[in-house]
């Protein structure tokens, strides 16, 4: 079989890879010192002086891991000048001898994840064959060009981590913008002005971004654009913080080792054994009488819902013990310096306390005898109110109620390190994390009664060896598998006094849907959390191959490292099999129209629209692959250049089974009245292969004096994103080619679409469409412009770091980037017929292009102390604008509302755009000056730590209550309306806002409102999280720690973003506490609320034991 084109380029791109670094290195193969490689590693280097300073050639240095026993050589070259490449993170000694001189020592020298540092070693006077040990901490200089933040196990384990998942580090790094999600974008962080779906994670080298979704479309996780969180929202289904060896997470990094995405590249290292045996067992617990309630709750007399919290679990570490058979010699055979294993256990079983302001149809209506027997049964399934009826609508109650979620997650790991020789070491580690979550009412619009169930399982294996070919060429080679599989499926209870329906109360006769294979979904769109839901949403499974590969040379001051980077994804997607939809506008059309003079009914009441819809399972296919070249140079023992090219493909995807995309003609691009489709088997759009990055980096040391060193850094990059990862949003239940759908428009519409809606569902408007591609109307279908390139980014920075003493530095930075050829979604209202094609009918099209852009300009400050004398800290500071034409991809929450083709309207502040972020994270371990043994051990072991987070107000987006567009803006009107009765004191202004002219059809706004985006802002917050711990020394080896975590320890009400959309009655004012608004975790959308900042006090009590 005659092999594609893409697999064709791949094969080729390999091969000259492969046959590139055999060139390189074996012109190189006599002159190298010896190396090892290793993902996710650190190098050290430096210079030797003699005690006035001048450089000495030929000594050897030594580094040793005093853990695992790993030591290298090597030898500085004429400028005095040595280095060790590729270095398992970890603590080290160094030790140099030669020059005539005694050896020098230098003890606990650390080394982080993707750490490039320089440690300069000055020679002592003395006898030679002494050693003299360097008993002042080592003064590390950095000498990357990147922009980083690195915390290490130490401070991981002390600081107060809500939820023990490692989101909440990715904060404490400048230029960091914590955002709210949604089932559509659900990204979570902005870092430099990249937008969310542009972060990459990794966990021991390969690639974390394999997250499902457990919702109908697969929007942004189809690409690989999330990482695997939990059902819970949780990074424990992952790697479980215990397991944690080093987090890092670069902002702007120009080494060209770093690709496929622009934004932030977190690194995960695993922990590993080592000669000795360590771990933990531990349990943290939280209880809701520790605990404040929520302020909306408060605010409505709510009780406070019930939280339990049990996290437990253990780590162990060691080398590996096997059986010895034979007569003669030990029992066991030892893995010291040679095999060892890590074995990681995290159970969670949470209830989480909810609080929801909802609306529901009042008990008048209800009881209205002209309600139609088959809508009785489903506005019954409503809770019934316990709160005012509204104002602006009679049919409308409020019910406000407080409940608990219900989750699980079980995850372990086991992860094995061997040594088969001096040269060759292995390693692997496999994980397995199932979960589940039991919501209520989750996301911003479902009715209390409705439940949702998602099940998570979470699976990878990773492998990994790293060989020493000789002592010149190191080949280093990652594989990994991961799986994640989500099934969601929603029902009816009685909560609150609701009566479920089941699916028969849809039909007027009997059908063959149940809820086990179809859903079942009934709206009223004038109210707030007004739909119910019943029956199967959809059960996907992601799967990712990913396979790095990299070659590591040294060459005199050269370090030069070649790398391949291929990913394959390819989920599996599984829909419901059918869906009826029901859709009222008004409450009041639940009952028959009335004759405005007689009073008499004109007909039987009628939908809104419906919706019957069809679908069927598929499986896609997407192929990323990287190829770089970079060159370390110590071009002077103060100057050193970082430079290299890197080379990205993100390859068209592809669709199984036979199924083929619906792409479009170019044309309807320019000129949106002649959209129309292209020939089956036109991919999506055209793969290019021009993506070329090159990236330079340099870091001088302007002061070298011990202790007090200044270094200088600065770089510029070209950074590729995915043009794939907008493509799962066209993966939809009921739109070729996974599905079709029959629209049924209400007697509003005058019937232009055949006979009017009606509820139940007759048979002839019950029959499930047949599934093709040769459909008379699409209706709300992405289009892909066909020349779509891959955007980028061009990232720039400019930083001087200040050391102050040998553990503390101080940095501050300029860091900026532009964002071009970003993708964005034009909105196209209304009906689009062109003449003259197909005779296709296109139904509020959605284009896809590459018209977006964005800029980016910050002052970031930092402030780091690495663990000394009890004391470790981390600061930052940033103080940012950001500025685009979309701030996502993705058609459902784009804010830009744009009905031109022309961005320039639509360019204003991002939607995460916060001008100034403040984070403080500080461990103590307070000192015990008592010389009496007995008060030492009643005063000793106290520690205290904190993390402190504050941050201006983001933007709010005003939208029209007529159509899709801004509004205008009523001259002499405040926006803001202040007092007491709204939550934090504020709300947006509805009198400030009018609708803009429409056209005859009364939805499609003439022009876009005079009101610009993202104008308008929402409440700023802050928090501070405090921790108290006591630990006892039981014996030398083992400990027992208490500890107390308070999560915002004042209770300090944070409040979500005000309602946006001038339709709702709660226009301008907050729904929510900010926890709850930033995402509902799992498949609903980002992080568990509860591991959120913003939300009310919640207290944490725990014990572990270490060994």
């Amino acid at each position: 079989m005659k092999k594609s084109q893409s697999e064709y380029l791949v094969n080729r791109a390999i091969a000259i890879l492969v046959t590139a670094s055999l060139v390189v290195a074996f012109s190189l193969i006599c002159e190298v010192p010896r190396a090892r490689a290793q993902s996710a590693v650190a190098t050290l280097s430096g210079t030797v002086e003699d005690p006035n300073g001048a450089v000495v050639p030929g000594v050897t240095v030594t580094i040793l891991n005093p853990g695992t026993g790993f030591a290298r050589e090597a030898t500085t070259n004429d400028a005095g000048i040595y280095t060790f490449p590729s270095l398992a993170p970890g603590n080290y000694s160094v030790t140099a001898r030669g020059g005539g001189f005694p050896s020098v020592e230098i003890k606990d020298v650390v080394l982080n994840v993707n750490d490039r540092r320089s440690l300069q070693i000055q020679l002592k006077l003395g006898q030679v064959g002494e050693i003299v040990q360097v008993t002042d901490e080592a003064s590390l200089i950095n000498e990357s060009s990147a922009v980083a933040t690195t915390i290490d196990r130490q401070f991981v384990e002390n600081l107060p981590l809500n939820g023990r998942s490692f989101q909440g580090l990715v904060a404490l790094s400048p230029g960091v913008v914590i955002t709210g999600t949604s089932g559509a974008e659900q990204g979570q962080f902005s870092v430099n002005g990249q937008r969310t779906a542009s972060n990459s994670f990794s966990i021991d080298g390969v690639s974390a971004n394999f997250g499902g979704i457990g919702t109908s479309n697969l929007q942004q996780s189809a690409a690989g654009a999330l990482p695997a969180v939990s059902a819970q929202g949780g990074t424990n289904s992952l790697v479980s913080v215990d397991a944690v060896q080093e987090f890092t997470i670069q902002t702007s990094s120009y080494a060209p080792e770093f690709g496929r995405t622009p934004g932030a590249q977190v690194s995960i290292l695993t922990r590993s054994g080592t000669n000795d045996f360590h771990g933990s067992v531990f349990e943290y617990y939280r209880h809701d009488a520790l605990d404040a309630n929520d302020f909306f709750a408060n605010s409505r007399g709510l009780p406070k819902a019930a939280l339990r919290v049990n996290d437990y679990g253990g780590v162990i570490g060691g080398p590996v013990y096997l059986p010895r058979f034979g007569e003669g010699g030990p029992a066991f055979l030892s893995g010291k310096n040679r095999t060892f294993f890590f074995f990681s256990y995290e159970a969670l079983p949470l209830t989480l306390p909810q609080t929801r302001l909802t609306q529901v149809p009042t008990l008048a209506l209800r009881q209205n005898s002209n309600l139609s027997e088959g809508l009785r049964a489903i506005i019954n399934a409503y809770p019934l109110p316990n709160g005012p009826v509204l104002a602006t609508d009679s049919d409308l109650a409020e019910f406000n109620a407080s409940f608990s979620d219900r989750s699980d997650l079980t995850s372990y790991s086991l992860r094995l390190d061997h040594n088969l020789t001096s040269r060759f070491q292995l390693f692997g580690r496999y994980s397995n994390a199932p979960s589940n979550r039991i919501s209520r009412a989750p996301g911003q619009t479902l009715a209390a009664s409705t439940i949702q169930d998602s099940d998570f399982n979470t699976r990878t294996l990773t492998l990994g060896s790293t060989w020493s070919i000789s002592d010149s060429l190191i080949n280093d080679l990652r594989f990994n598998y991961s799986t994640q599989k989500v099934n969601s499926t929603t029902r009816l209870d009685n909560f609150g006094g609701a009566v479920p329906f089941n699916a028969s109360a849809f039909f007027t006769t009997p059908q063959p849907f149940t809820e086990e294979e179809s859903l079942f979904s009934f709206f009223l769109l004038s109210g707030t959390n007004a739909s119910l839901l019943l029956g199967k949403d959809a059960e996907t499974k992601q799967r990712q191959l990913n396979v790095v590969d990299n070659l590591f040379v040294v060459k005199g001051s050269h370090s030069f490292k070649f790398g391949g980077d291929y990913r394959r994804l390819s989920p599996i997607y599984g829909p419901r099999d059918f869906q009826a939809q029901i859709y009222f506008q008004q409450t009041a059309d639940v009952l028959p129209p009335r004759d405005p003079v007689t009073g008499a009914f004109l007909r039987s009441s009628s939908p809104y629209f419906s919706i019957i819809e069809s679908n069927q399972p598929g499986t896609l296919f997407f192929n990323n692959f990287g190829l770089y070249g970079q060159d370390t140079w110590r071009a002077l023992p103060q100057l050193t250049l970082t430079y290299g090219v890197r080379w990205d493909v993100d390859f068209s995807p592809t669709f199984g089974g036979g199924l083929q995309p619906l792409s479009a003609t170019s044309a309807g691009f320019t000129d949106p009245t002649t959209l129309d489709l292209a020939p089956e088997g036109t991919p999506l759009f055209k793969t290019t292969y021009n993506n070329f990055a090159p990236r330079v980096g340099a870091a001088y040391q302007l002061r070298q004096k011990k202790g007090w060193e200044t270094v200088l850094r600065g770089g510029f990059g070209v950074f590729y994103d995915l043009a794939s990862q907008g493509v799962g949003q066209q993966i939809q239940v009921g739109r070729p080619p996974f599905g079709n759908q029959s629209s049924f428009l209400g007697p509003i519409f005058g019937g232009i679409f055949g006979p009017s809606a009606a509820f139940p569902l007759p048979p002839a408007q019950a029959a499930p469409p047949v599934i093709s591609r040769q459909v008379p109307v699409l209706q709300n279908l992405p289009l892909f412009d066909p020349e779509l390139k891959q955007p980028y980014s061009l990232q720039w920075n400019v930083a001087a770091e200040q050391s102050l003493g040998a553990n503390q530095t101080f940095t501050a930075a300029y860091v900026a980037a532009v964002g071009r050829r970003l993708l964005r979604q034009r909105f196209i209202p209304g009906i689009v017929s062109p003449p003259g094609t197909t005779g296709l009918l296109f139904f509020q099209p959605t284009l896809v292009d590459n018209t977006s852009t964005s800029d980016y300009h910050s002052m970031q400050l930092q402030f780091q102390r690495r663990l000394s004398r009890g004391l470790q800290a981390l600061a930052s500071y940033t103080w940012a604008h950001s500025i685009d034409t979309a701030s996502t991809g993705q058609s459902a929450i784009d804010t830009s509302l744009n009905i031109f083709t022309d961005g320039g309207p639509d360019r204003g502040n991002s939607d995460f755009d916060i001008r100034h972020t403040l984070t403080a994270a500080v461990s103590y371990n307070l000192p015990t000056p008592f010389e009496n043994r007995a008060l030492r051990a009643v005063l000793g072991g106290w520690g205290v730590d904190n993390i402190f987070t504050a941050r201006t107000a983001p933007p709010v987006t005003i939208e029209s209550s007529c159509c899709s567009s801004r509004p205008d803006l009523v001259p002499g009107v405040p926006l803001y309306l202040s007092g007491d009765e709204f939550p934090g004191g504020r709300a947006i202004n509805p009198a400030a806002f009018s609708d803009p002219p429409v056209d005859a059809s009364g939805f499609r706004a003439l022009r876009q409102g005079t009101v610009g985006r993202n104008t308008v802002r929402g409440f700023g917050a802050w928090q501070l999280d405090l921790s108290l711990r006591r630990q006892f020394s039981l014996t030398e080896r083992f400990k027992l720690q208490f500890r107390s975590d308070f999560f915002n320890v004042f209770n300090h009400p944070n409040f979500g973003q005000p309602a946006n959309n001038l339709t709702f009655s709660t226009f301008g004012r907050a729904q929510s506490m900010l926890g709850r608004s930033l995402g509902q975790g799992g498949g609903s959308g980002g992080f568990n609320p509860l591991f959120q900042i913003g939300g009310p006090r919640s207290t944490q009590l725990s014990v572990k034991l270490l060994f």
